[in-house]
């Protein structure tokens, strides 16, 4: 029998933090570039926003960081900004499922569940690594983990902690 882990990972503010930069950055390795490049940097950079409270208008700040919201290429951008997060998890030996801010790890525990706890501990520490070094915040307090069993005997259950807050 075997029992499996599910990691349902949670960011703090996802698509305010995409630094454009980074993200232009990774658009042009990938090929991007002339036009299609400048088009982007348009979307993304220039951007300014300012507050109406009771007729008041406040001065108008810039947008250094994040995509629009409800553009239908946020998610895609997001994709295109996470896509190196793929290489971490699989450098960890985990499998997972991501689109835009909403990932999963999983790992199949055959037998020895402190070898996939420990696997998905330390997957989890270099996620949280690299999401810090490219702007972005895993909250551990809203990040959840999940095990489903087989056949494998249920006895305690090991514990799972991100940045000293253990997982629920």
């Amino acid at each position: 029998g075997s029992a499996s882990i599910l990691a349902l990972l949670d960011l703090s503010a996802a698509f305010d933090t995409i630094d454009h930069g980074i993200l232009l950055g990774w658009l042009q390795g990938m090929g991007v570039g002339g036009i299609v490049l400048s088009w982007f940097t348009s979307f993304l950079c220039g951007r300014s926003q300012s507050v109406l409270i009771g007729g008041e208008r406040s001065n108008p700040r810039p947008l250094l960081y994040g995509v629009p919201q409800g553009s239908v290429l946020s998610p895609l951008l997001f994709n295109i900004y996470m896509k190196a997060l793929g290489e971490i998890i699989h450098h960890h030996e985990l499998r997972y499922h991501q689109y835009a801010d909403d990932t999963q790890l999983y790992v199949s525990a055959h037998g020895e569940l402190s070898v996939a706890v420990s696997s998905l501990s330390q997957c989890l520490e270099a996620v949280r690594g690299w999401m810090g070094s490219n702007g972005l915040k895993l909250n551990p307090c809203k990040t959840e983990w999940l095990w489903v069993w087989g056949s494998l005997a249920q006895g305690e259950l090991p514990s799972l902690a991100l940045d000293g807050v253990a997982l629920p």
